[in-house]
């Protein structure tokens, strides 16, 4: 299950008008989570997808987008368990991204870089 509309329906009962804004903020957050997984991936920093990951599958939870929570789950008990891996594979793929940013912890998303 994708979505699930049960879960959707609650949070729009309880939050009434203000559902809406937490959905749209969940996707913008989400949007930008995965843009800074394909950074920290690029650089080798296996800790910073995990974190990423881990707030995807809360916030993800949250709205009731249960396929996106597995599939962070997965990611997340990928790199777990391929600890350290991930960085030696990236280097092997002789992929260079260089952010023209600094990467943000996601505690800081909402607040102006």
């Amino acid at each position: 299950m994708v979505i699930d509309v049960e879960q959707l329906t609650e949070v729009k009962e309880i939050l009434g008008d203000k559902a809406k804004n937490l959905i749209e903020q969940y996707l913008l957050d989400t949007k930008i989570l995965l843009s800074e997984i394909d950074v920290a991936r690029a650089t080798g920093q296996d800790d910073f997808i995990s974190e990423i990951v881990h707030t995807m599958k809360s916030s993800s939870f949250q709205v009731g987008a249960h396929g996106v929570m597995e599939q962070a789950t997965i990611i997340e008990n990928f790199i777990h368990t391929h600890k350290g891996q991930l960085s030696a594979m990236h280097h092997q793929s002789r992929l260079e991204i260089k952010p023209d940013k600094p990467l943000r912890k996601t505690s800081e998303l909402h607040q102006p870089p």
